[in-house]
């Protein structure tokens, strides 16, 4: 895909590389970056990811000036730092990668059903209620999983993927209330290997299911819809 910057300011956040043209500069975004057109050049701001003109490239985290002899002297960023920059990043843009209403099985269920709309089912520790991914996904560095949920009854709950492999990664979200929906946001950088406490989940991890378990007790689960969003 390409664009072109006349004038002004441009936020990417590409899930394909992206070729921008401003005059006579050309650079490819492949993350999340910030272009700003000056006079003698194209300010570039690299969040995530990379950016490339011909065989220079801008890694994540740097910001530097882009003229016809390529990227000049470099500057460490964070996320803040683009947002007081760029006044129209105030908000932090997200992308949705993946979302499931539960109007129909995305892929296989497991310890529940479809009910108008919501996954539901009578569970405990060796169970959970859960569904299979329509095809797996892969997880980005800013990925966030987000859902909607309710229990029956007060308990310690966890929230699990699986991976191809087969291997399982969770979070425990610790103590909720019952009888009440709660919408639930976790960034997926924070979940940790099931048989390894100490291993966080890095991106690139193929995803194939979600599913939630009381951590030791006996409940009844409704999930209303799951969704994954990315921010940078």
């Amino acid at each position: 895909m390409k664009l072109t910057l006349h004038d002004g300011a441009l936020y990417a956040d590409t899930a394909a590389p992206l070729v921008v043209n401003a005059g006579e500069l050309a650079v490819t975004v492949s993350g999340v970056a910030v272009l700003e057109e000056r006079l003698h050049g194209l300010d570039v701001f690299c969040v995530s990811g990379s950016v490339s003109a011909g065989e220079d490239s801008l890694p994540a985290g740097f910001q530097s000036r882009l003229g016809k002899d390529g990227f000049g002297r470099d500057k460490k960023i964070v996320w803040a730092d683009v947002q007081r920059e760029f006044g129209f990043l105030k908000e932090t843009p997200s992308r949705a990668m993946l979302r499931e209403e539960l109007a129909e099985a995305p892929g296989e269920l497991f310890g529940g059903e479809l009910k108008d709309g919501v996954l539901v089912g009578e569970t405990d520790s060796e169970t959970g209620i859960g569904f299979y991914l329509r095809e797996p996904y892969a997880t980005q560095a800013g990925d966030v999983v987000r859902f909607r949920f309710r229990v029956a009854r007060a308990c310690e709950l966890i929230l699990q993927f699986g991976t191809v492999g087969d291997s399982n990664w969770r979070h425990k979200m610790g103590g909720v209330k019952a009888g009440e929906w709660i919408e639930y946001e976790l960034p997926l950088s924070e979940l940790y290997k099931t048989t390894e406490v100490s291993h966080t989940a890095e991106p690139g991890l193929q995803l194939k299911f979600f599913q939630l378990h009381p951590e030791d007790a006996q409940t009844r689960i409704e999930i209303d819809w799951v969704e994954i969003v990315h921010r940078p």
